[in-house]
């Protein structure tokens, strides 16, 4: 897989340097990508951060590495004698231990804890052992766990080297992630029940406030299952199943015009947010205005669920895991990496400078109805989508 670099540019002629990782063209899995992490071995000792990936795969690059897997910069590394669980799809990381959940076999789960030199078993204590988020929040490390069955999740506190139930504990519904926003701690979730928050009903999102849950402040539709938080320029934006993206800024939500659904992870980066997902392009970018392409996002040829999972900066770039081979044009395996530190989306061409060349370039992705062509992004080619370029070119990037 080869690194796509984006640039930014004024209308005039602009020079504009982004950095790359030495990232060989194998930078690969041939399986799905759930969760990105990163680890510091001996926890701000002489070791550097390390790029933790966890998934369903059974190599990465050309090596036989199943499940999980680290980047040190330049190689890949297996951890120990490899991972204990088959299919990674959680990770957390607190006081220089890397912690891993994922199924085992059908519905059952289990959790371990690598300290640096062994893996440690450390079961979340449900009926089925499944870890659906960690959290490092006020110096205390936090995992919820739920039941499939009985949809009951539980909020625990790692202390004493074992799992202990936090205040406020038991929520009647699934946490799918955590997020805190102006100091307070939010947990997105929610499925058909309701949350039973320190006695009052909550829907999708609740928060936290250090003693129990409680309303967040803004209602949620029911049935509506919350997968995304991220912040963004004082707002917290939020996406799931059956909900377009929205915004909260403390006091009002707002749905952000052309959203989608199917949002599973969110990122900031300076004056533009990033989503990715399971919906076309798989990858937008929010300038404050309206969602942008990306040079066609990713997309598979096996499978018609393609998406972007989870999203992490490290080193310079933004890396997206998920499930797709091909990713801005190129081929990939269900990794790839972004340079948007100089982003500029009229940049047609992606030679760093708006000029009659990125129009021809625009005019040819329209003809083959490239997902790039469709800037409104409302699932038509027509003559607005020719106007929304013109719009930003004209407008060039900061």
């Amino acid at each position: 897989m080869s690194c796509v670099a984006l640039f930014c540019c004024s209308a005039a002629a602009q020079n504009c340097t982004s950095t790359a990782l030495p990232i060989p063209q194998d930078f690969s899995t041939n399986g799905t990508v759930y969760e990105l992490g990163i680890w510091d071995p001996d926890n701000d000792g002489s070791q550097n951060e390390m790029l933790v990936v966890g998934g369903s795969f059974t190599s990465v690059g050309k090596q036989p590495i199943a499940s999980l897997a680290l980047w040190d910069g330049e190689l890949w590394h297996q951890i120990g004698f490899g991972s204990p669980i088959p299919q990674v799809e959680r990770l957390g990381v607190y006081e220089g231990n890397l912690f891993v959940s994922g199924l085992v076999s059908g519905f059952l789960a289990e959790t371990w804890r690598w300290d640096g030199t062994s893996w440690h078993y450390v079961p979340v204590p449900t009926p089925l052992g499944i870890a659906t988020c960690f959290l490092q929040y006020q110096g205390r490390f936090f995992v919820a766990s739920s039941d499939l069955q009985s949809e009951v999740t539980s909020f625990w506190q790692w202390e004493n080297q074992a799992w202990v139930p936090a205040q406020g504990g038991s929520v009647y519904s699934t946490i799918n992630i955590f997020r805190e926003y102006k100091g307070k701690l939010f947990a997105g979730g929610g499925s058909a029940s309701l949350w039973n928050t320190g006695g009052v009903k909550v829907n999708g999102i609740a928060e936290w406030n250090g003693e129990y849950w409680t309303h967040p402040g803004f209602g949620i539709p029911r049935f509506t299952n919350i997968t995304a938080l991220g912040t963004h320029q004082s707002k917290l934006f939020f996406g799931g199943t059956a909900l377009p993206i929205s915004t909260f800024d403390g006091h009002n939500v707002q749905q952000l015009p052309g959203s989608t659904q199917s949002a599973y992870a969110f990122h900031s980066h300076e004056d533009v947010m990033l989503a990715g997902g399971r919906f076309q392009e798989g990858i937008l970018l929010w300038d404050g205005v309206a969602w942008q392409s990306i040079f066609g996002g990713i997309s598979s040829s096996t499978t018609p669920t393609s998406s972007v999972i989870d999203m992490l900066e490290w080193d310079g770039m933004i890396i997206l895991a998920g499930t797709f081979d091909t990713a801005f044009g190129n081929p990939a395996g269900n990794l790839a990496l972004l340079d948007i530190s100089c982003l500029c989306a009229p940049d047609c061409d992606q030679n760093a400078v708006l000029n009659i060349f990125d129009y021809i370039c625009f005019g040819n992705a329209y003809a083959s109805m490239d997902p790039y062509a469709d800037c409104d992004k409302n699932g038509f080619f027509n003559v607005f989508d020719y106007i929304c370029f013109g719009n930003a070119y004209a407008n060039g990037c900061p």
